[in-house]
């Protein structure tokens, strides 16, 4: 009796979950090209394109990219390989794919003698709308030391799509100052402002300076800072009044704070926000970079004005971030996911490994406005992969009314405390978790289409490639092996 009233529920549920979950399967399919695969995601008006890149090891370029398109019903529309081999006089370093208010570009640098002189050159190469590249377009050069060492770029575009912020880092100066010019694009590569800067700190070899931009062209410089016989100090540079205002405000969390990974957001007004996990650089030792937890930064782009703060709630080896949420009363939702990545070389083969993933909690720690923690929240994961490029182990986040949707892969042995069986040997399942805005569990559910996840199901969702779609629904790829299908969710 026990075991039929065991059974009943199971299929009670199974009716239930089957009432509120819609699965649709999108077709034609897309075959996957790039094997081992992240992906990035990314909306240009209504069309929709997910990128699948794998880094290559002593290969003329860096990575092996696949872009595809989808249209505003997301049919797919386009399948498109690039950068499989080098062609004629195309730039081998990639520094990344944004999306612009009216198309998709790509932007890749070169160094080259070529003139006579060392020089850096920075292209751009527009997409149309089915993710096929076009021809490249030159944009930036500058003299250069070295491929490696100086003489590089980096690339940032606005929330709107409207401005292209791009930093030149200057070839370094033995015993003189750091240099760079901080160049503002608008959205057809018109320039809106440029400015040649020294930075009051010694000049460096391949420096560390990630550049942000808002929709009126106010330009950020988040900046380590290598400081000899002691801990490297960070600092953000506020670009304002079309580079004419330069404001350095220090990041003052102590000597040791040292940034790990982070999101970011900007606010209505344009000011840029921050939140990430920080470590206690111990320089040499054991496990240091494990987080000791997170922080947060808000710069005023009227003025430059820093807000810095820190908490040590989540302390995680592997953990990283993976999405930042602006939430209704215009705090911040911070999403950080455990992974780690162990490898075996391939016998026989110099330079080539397995890979194997095993993937653990994922967090959510919820700021005010002011970046003051208000809670964390912990959904328990325990899930491993092998030769997939962990790709069926991350997770997708969305705002539903006052609700926090979260939706993921885990196995099914793992969940018996809230349900009352446990099946025999392992099982992926698809979770759809919803978490109230105080942060406390409210529900889950399992999605039970014989189609998705398990031994039994034929496909397994690929949660970060997951996007809001229109009443109601969630798009994203499922994979079977290296066939990819898109699928919504309602």
């Amino acid at each position: 009796m026990k075991t039929k009233g065991i059974l009943f529920c199971l299929a009670l549920m199974q009716v239930l979950f089957l009432r509120s979950q819609t699965i649709e399967f999108i077709e034609p399919r897309n075959v996957q090209n790039v094997p081992e695969a992240e992906f990035s995601t990314f909306t240009v008006g209504d069309h929709y394109y997910v990128l699948q890149k794998r880094f290559r090891l002593m290969a003329p370029v860096m990575y092996d990219l696949q872009l595809d398109a989808y249209d505003a019903a997301r049919k797919p529309i386009g399948s498109n390989t690039l950068d499989k081999t080098l062609e004629m006089g195309d730039a081998n370093i990639y520094e990344g794919i944004f999306p612009l208010k009216d198309k998709l570009v790509m932007f890749k640098s070169e160094f080259s003698k070529a003139s006579g002189s060392k020089m850096s050159y920075l292209w751009y190469y527009p997409f149309d709308v089915t993710g096929k590249r076009q021809k490249k377009q030159s944009l930036l050069t500058i003299n250069a030391e070295s491929a490696a060492n100086s003489g590089n770029f980096g690339v940032n575009v606005s929330p709107d799509g409207t401005k292209v912020a791009v930093i030149s880092e200057l070839p370094y100066e033995k015993e003189g100052m750091e240099k760079c010019v901080i160049t503002v694009f608008d959205q057809s590569f018109k320039q809106v402002w440029k400015k040649e800067y020294t930075f009051p700190y010694e000049s460096a070899k391949a420096p560390k300076n990630e550049i942000f931009v808002n929709n009126e062209g106010v330009a950020f410089i988040l900046k380590r800072i290598a400081v000899k016989k002691a801990f490297d100090q960070f600092s953000v540079f506020t670009f304002g009044n079309n580079g004419a205002q330069v404001i350095e405000k220090k990041i003052e969390l102590e000597n040791g704070f040292t940034i790990s990974t982070w999101k970011n957001l900007f606010t209505t007004a344009g000011d840029l926000q921050i939140a990430g996990y920080f470590y206690m650089d111990k320089k040499v030792g054991i496990n240091v970079e494990t987080p000791d937890g997170t922080f947060f930064l808000d710069v005023k782009a009227a003025n430059g004005d820093l807000l810095a703060s820190k908490s040590n709630m989540v302390r995680s080896a592997t953990i990283r971030a993976t999405q930042l949420l602006r939430m209704p009363d215009n705090g911040l939702l911070l999403v950080g996911e455990s992974l780690i990545t162990n490898s075996t070389a391939k016998p026989g083969t110099p330079f080539e490994y397995n890979y194997d993933y095993k993937s653990g909690n994922i967090h959510y720690t919820k700021m005010d406005a002011a970046g003051a923690l208000q809670w964390n929240y912990k959904a328990e994961r325990d899930m491993k992969s092998a030769g997939d490029g962990g790709r069926f182990l991350g997770s997708f986040t969305w705002l539903k009314g006052n609700e926090i949707q979260l939706l993921f892969l885990d196995e099914w042995s793992r969940h018996d405390g809230r349900r009352q069986f446990v099946e025999f040997g392992t099982r992926w399942i698809n979770l759809i978790y919803t978490i109230g805005m105080d942060g406390k569990f409210k529900s889950e559910s399992v999605i039970t289409d014989q189609r998705i996840g398990g031994k039994r199901g034929e496909y397994f969702f690929i949660p970060s490639t997951a996007s809001g779609y229109k009443d109601g629904k969630i798009f994203l790829l499922a994979a079977r092996g290296l066939e990819l299908v898109g699928a919504t969710i309602q």
